[in-house]
């Protein structure tokens, strides 16, 4: 059983410096609702718990804990990019631990596909490992936002990383 816990910041940066040439998504449908500006940087913070523990096997639980700084910067009004500047591990002390782990976290970005508050399509970068993509995956998961009306009160059914 694991839960997942997660908190978000948002501010707003200016300017992106890197110049990316969206092939991710091409198309998509320019919602209204959305005014994520290409050019813009949108800083968030992230931070996640992650408990998991066998019922009825032991008391013992496994605890991982993750901090992050991120940006995301729209390419297109339907690409965007994923930038992870700084991440820890903050359930261990052990430092050359939390140093790979911000290390293969920070080193690529990830392109994805934003399509009226949904996370169309991810397009991983070819060298990170499947458990960096994973971790990137569970960040736009929180990111995804699948509403009609910002302003009216609606039930929906999110489909993300995890189900």
């Amino acid at each position: 059983m694991k839960h997942f816990w997660i908190f978000i910041l948002l501010t707003i940066g200016a300017g992106f410096s890197e110049s990316i040439e969206s092939q991710c998504e091409t198309s998509c449908s320019r919602s209204s609702w959305w005014k994520y500006q290409p050019g813009n940087i949108y800083n968030y913070k992230y931070v996640i718990e992650s408990k998991s523990l066998m019922v009825g096997t032991s008391e013992q639980e496994s605890v991982f804990n993750i901090e992050a700084k991120l940006q995301i910067s729209p390419i297109t009004p339907c690409s965007f990019v994923l930038k992870i500047v700084d991440a820890k591990l903050t359930s261990t002390n052990d430092l050359s631990v939390t140093q790979a782990l911000n290390q293969q976290l920070t080193a690529h970005t990830l392109e994805f596909g934003f399509d009226d508050g949904r996370v169309r399509t991810v397009c991983p970068h070819e060298y990170d490992p499947i458990w960096v993509i994973n971790i990137k995956k569970g960040i736009l998961s929180a990111f995804q936002q699948s509403y009609d009306s910002p302003t009216e009160s609606e039930s929906l059914i999110e489909t993300d990383i995890t189900g």
